[in-house]
């Protein structure tokens, strides 16, 4: 953070304005899915990363509580404890929707509830805290190794620069104005991916004008249609397991899960050991087949020429119209696999002659055209509108950057 405290703005310790309370402990034999008779309860995993509130997180909890225990109308939760490798959620604020405050909610001791002494707008307050630099710094308070807890003792003590009071409410209208618009964008693509998701279930079932259909293994298909194995479409490539001594800082780029899982995952390995049949093109589809079931997953490889390792098929298809029409049916049959492979908990390896016998809805050429020609127009007004998500996004970051530095003023009437 900048030490320059902008003309008007004042630098002020956040123990200043903020008095810390922890939440009640909790087992989890006392977390309930009933929101009917219980408050809700909010504990970790009910924070955005960088922060924010998640409804998938919501727990409800069932002893008999205090009152006092309740969050308060003045009060901004922050996450003071964080078990993840990347430290991302650790500081990250929350604030509860206006319609959940209406019930009492009660937050764990793995939650902080940060009380406002003084005359300091909420929301310009999540909005600080929210922001990366801001973020950066509450997270350097940090204690342990495995477990990251705040000390809250120094977490008081960090000073930020405050405008007036009236500055801080326009600020925060100006970015709460952005988020809706995030929200909302982010609501249309829900609504398509829900709509794509539910023309794949009725197209890869009864295709495009059929009458007459036949018992398969995967349910009625129209007559016409056939049930492929996926071994019988794709050849598999297998990737290498490369031992230390053969990985370098430079050579062919090693592709491996978390490349694939995490798009912008920083680390790479590289190596000078080298085969054809271990060789990745941008356009090839990938299949990663080893860790969580998140993991588990098919990807089109827009990456450099690389190299894949032992845990990566590469299938290789007789033709780009097979591959097209394979890449969508297996993204479209993954979620139900993994559900029914070990409840799509812990860690999944699953074997080639199992990937292998993985069945595939085959029409006829024709229908195949006709049916992905409607999938990539679905796909194409989702991207159209992720693209415009993320440039509101970058919007947003920039305006935060400006706003809460004092870099941009804003006027207030």
């Amino acid at each position: 953070m900048s030490s320059v405290v902008p003309e008007g703005w004042e630098s002020l310790p956040l123990g200043k304005f903020l008095k810390f309370r922890r939440g009640t402990s909790y087992v989890a034999s006392e977390l309930s899915e009933d929101a009917y008779n219980h408050p809700l309860y909010i504990t970790m995993k009910s924070f955005k990363v960088g922060g924010g509130y998640s409804v998938r997180g919501d727990k409800y909890y069932s002893p008999s509580y205090e009152r006092k225990q309740a969050v308060e109308q003045d009060e901004i939760l922050l996450a003071n404890t964080d078990v993840t490798s990347s430290c991302d959620i650790l500081g990250a604020p929350l604030l509860l929707p206006c319609e959940k405050l209406r019930a009492e909610v009660l937050f764990s001791h793995h939650v902080t509830a940060a009380k406002i002494l003084e005359n300091v707008d909420k929301d310009f307050l999540f909005y600080l805290l929210s922001s990366p630099s801001v973020r950066q710094v509450v997270q350097s308070c940090g204690r342990g190794t495995t477990v990251k807890m705040l000390d809250m003792k120094d977490m008081g003590k960090l000073s930020f620069s405050l405008p007036p009071l009236p500055e801080q409410k326009k600020i925060a209208s100006i970015l709460t104005s952005v988020d809706e618009v995030i929200e909302n964008t982010q609501k249309q693509i829900d609504k398509l991916q829900d709509l794509k998701k539910a023309t794949m279930n009725e197209l890869l079932t009864k295709g495009i004008g059929h009458a007459e259909f036949k018992d398969s293994e995967l349910g009625q298909i129209p007559v016409s249609w056939e049930v492929k194995e996926l071994g019988k479409l794709a050849k598999f490539n297998s990737g290498y397991a490369f031992k230390n001594g053969e990985l370098s800082d430079s050579g062919m780029k090693v592709v491996r899960i978390s490349n694939l899982h995490k798009p912008n995952f920083p680390y790479w390995h590289y190596s000078n050991v080298i085969k054809d049949t271990w060789i990745v093109e941008p356009g090839d589809i990938l299949f990663s087949w080893a860790g969580v079931a998140n993991s588990i997953n098919v990807h089109k490889y827009n990456g450099e020429r690389a190299l894949i390792n032992q845990h990566i098929y590469n299938f290789i298809f007789e033709s780009d119209e097979i591959k097209e029409w394979t890449y969508y049916v297996l993204k479209h049959l993954l979620p139900k696999l993994k559900e029914s492979i070990e409840g799509g908990a812990g860690q999944l390896h699953l074997t080639k002659p199992f990937i292998q016998a993985i069945q595939i809805i085959f029409p006829s050429r024709a229908d195949r055209e006709n049916i992905l020609s409607v999938f990539k127009s679905l796909d194409e007004r989702i991207f159209s509108i992720e693209k415009k998500l993320g440039q509101t996004r970058l919007l947003k970051k920039s305006l935060m950057q400006d706003l809460l530095t004092g870099k941009v003023r804003v006027r207030v009437n």
